[in-house]
């Protein structure tokens, strides 16, 4: 425990490190600084693992140790200090720090990985590497940052990076990543630091800590939040808002706007989790009713799209509006564990299918991707896993997660009565559609004579070694993992659950969180009914309309 804080910032800075060794170092190396990087993001992988570990087994914690935790919380170094105007950079030092930075380091280790099997213009290879490496060390600082200020120095190096990689692979230079970000972004920008400031004048302070025994004024506190957290939201509120303007009156939405809002939304997510203590009841309203509004459009708009990084990104903004919702109606774990099945579940298929789109960027419909699969059981299976994963089948982590969102629905209509039934109705609808449109997905690309053009998972030297790794990655869709040692599937009850429930917090400004957990958890199997219900519904839609319609492959799909 004492060497706790040093592994922290190991963590914290390795990808800035390999930012660093990826720019300067010459292209005549560029292979030597692949492996390096890779080693480099492995080592941050197994130190992540160690201070996992470390906070997994706090039963067996001495009293020095809990020492050096409490003290850990409450170090701040010195920034900004100016008269009685001051900025220090502190740490969240939790558990839900820890597993975040631990399945993040993963994820981000496969990336890189998947990259190295896929580029074959290692020239290139280098200048994605940094680009990753700095998106990395920037979602490191928001999830480690324990105050409002440096939150939004980080966001603002996430957007600035993932731009980067996206017009990179577009063959644009930086200076469209940064107009992009920093001046196409002015009202979200004025929104956040509106919202920052607002409560740095009142309250006279950006840490989380600190704001949570000082806020005396719900009022502002509602004005301020609506203020972040709708300026953090602004680009995924302006891409379904966008899809609604007459075609006469907008260009094609860019895949880079897509690719972007998907990128930001884990940072995004997590953020709306370390809010919620500090949240009030009358914005957990407005959240709960904008959650679901967006999970139902962004399931609407995925239902009609045939362009398939259109289908992944309009579901991950329905899947994001899940986690909206179950913040809105206090299931704060019901949050997280969502988030932790979208992190995978967007992972896998990105991973997956990141190399075919990469080989025709011009022509991503699912109707002509069908003619370049392969019969890879390898992809085959991932995808598959992660789909059944993401809508809620039994036995998959979905299942959990899902049902939490559904329990904590339907008690916040018991709560609250009245009009609130339409929370509990569009969660179902949502869930319905997302089964439709990702069985309809699978049967597109898996179904019928396919003439083997070119693999989802390359053939090089090392792809057998990547494969074996994803599909290990892809097992975690699994519910059993979560709910070891528990043997059945459909109990969320297990190690995941008694380490994470203890980090729920009960002080917060809008729920008695001690009633609202204890009425959640009485519609558990509740939840679950209408959660197997929506799954089979949904799914027997998609696979009746593929029956009814013999053509079904035939059909001209324009929408890309």
């Amino acid at each position: 425990m004492e060497n706790t804080l040093i592994y922290i910032f190991i963590i914290f800075f390795i990808p800035f490190i390999s930012f660093l060794l990826n720019t300067q170092f010459p292209k005549n190396l560029k292979n030597t600084t692949g492996y390096i990087s890779m080693i480099i993001l492995l080592l941050s992988v197994i130190i992540s693992t160690m201070v996992f570990h470390t906070f997994y087994n706090d039963a067996n914690w001495s009293f020095s140790d809990w020492n050096i935790y409490n003290g850990l919380k409450l170090i701040e170094f010195p920034f900004i200090t100016i008269s009685d105007f001051h900025i220090g950079f502190g740490l969240n030092l939790d558990k839900l720090t820890v597993f975040m930075l631990w399945i993040l380091n993963l994820i981000a280790f496969l990336f890189h990985l998947q990259l190295f099997e896929s580029i074959n213009d290692k020239d290139r290879l280098s200048i994605y590497f940094s680009y990753l490496g700095l998106f990395m060390f920037s979602i490191n600082g928001i999830i480690i940052s324990n105050n409002l200020f440096f939150m939004f120095i980080f966001w603002k190096i996430a957007s600035f990076s993932s731009f980067s990689l996206i017009d990179f692979s577009n063959n644009k230079n930086l200076i469209s990543s940064f107009r992009k970000v920093f001046l196409n972004n002015k009202v979200s920008d004025l929104a956040i630091f509106s919202g920052i400031m607002i409560l740095y004048f009142n309250f006279g302070t950006f840490s989380f800590n600190s704001l949570q025994f000082s806020i005396t004024d719900n009022a502002i506190m509602t004005i301020s939040e609506m203020l972040i957290i709708f300026g953090l939201m602004y680009r995924m509120i302006k891409l379904i808002i966008y899809y609604y303007i007459p075609d006469e009156m907008k260009l094609t939405i860019p895949i880079s706007e897509l690719l972007h809002t998907i990128s930001t939304m884990v940072p995004l997510a997590y953020l709306l989790i370390r809010f919620f203590p500090f949240l009030t009841e009358q914005f957990l309203h407005v959240l709960t009713l904008t959650g679901v509004m967006i999970a139902l459009l962004g399931s609407f708009i995925a239902l009609t799209q045939y362009n398939l990084v259109k289908i992944l990104a309009y579901c991950s903004v329905s899947q994001f509006g899940y986690i909206i919702c179950a913040i809105g109606v206090g299931s704060f774990f019901g949050a997280f564990f969502h988030l932790l099945t979208y992190i995978i579940f967007i992972s896998c298929l990105f991973i997956v299918f990141a190399p075919i789109v990469k080989t025709i960027p011009n022509d991503q419909n699912v109707f002509n991707l069908r003619q370049q699969k392969s019969k890879s059981l390898v992809s085959f299976s991932i995808i598959l896993i992660s789909v059944m994963s993401i809508c809620g089948f039994p036995v998959f982590l979905g299942f959990l997660s899902l049902k939490f969102i559904f329990a904590g629905a339907i008690s916040y209509h018991q709560n609250f009565g009245e009009l609130t039934f339409i929370i509990p109705l569009f969660v179902f609808i949502s869930t319905f559609i997302t089964n439709f449109y990702m069985v309809r997905l699978i049967i597109i690309l898996f179904c019928g004579y396919r003439k083997p053009i070119s693999n989802f998972i390359g053939l090089s030297k090392y792809s057998h070694h990547f494969a074996a790794l994803i599909i290990l990655f892809s097992i975690s869709n699994f519910a059993s993992i979560f709910v070891f040692p528990n043997i059945n599937p459909f109990n969320y009850y297990g190690w995941f659950h008694s380490m994470m429930s203890k980090i729920v917090p009960y002080e917060t400004l809008g729920y008695d969180m001690y009633s609202v957990n204890a009425l959640t958890s009485s519609y558990i199997n509740q939840g679950s009914m209408y959660l197997l219900v929506a799954t089979i519904v949904g799914t027997c839609f998609g696979i009746i309309r593929y029956l009814l319609d013999k053509n079904f492959f035939q059909f001209e799909k324009n929408k890309i």
